[in-house]
Formats: C-alpha cells, structure tokens, sequence
C-alpha cells in the first residue's frame, strides 16, 4: 500500500509543479508591461 501511495504522491507533485509553471508564465506574461522579465 505504500508504494501506490507515493506514486500518487508524485503524479500530484508533478501535476502542481506544471500549474504552477503555467500561472507564473501567464503570471509574468500579464505583466510584462508593468514588470519587464529577467532575462
């Protein structure tokens, strides 16, 4: 039981991680007028 559990644990953890991406992407691209990007 264990091993499923941590598998999901990291499916979660990996499917965060991509939305967390795409916010800050739309995030930065929304206010690249007010904020320029680091490059």
């Amino acid at each position: 039981m264990t091993f499923p559990a941590l598998l999901w644990t990291h499916n979660f953890v990996s499917t965060l991680d991509v939305f967390t991406d795409v916010f800050q992407h739309l995030f930065c691209e929304s206010n690249i007028k007010e904020r320029p990007r680091k490059v």
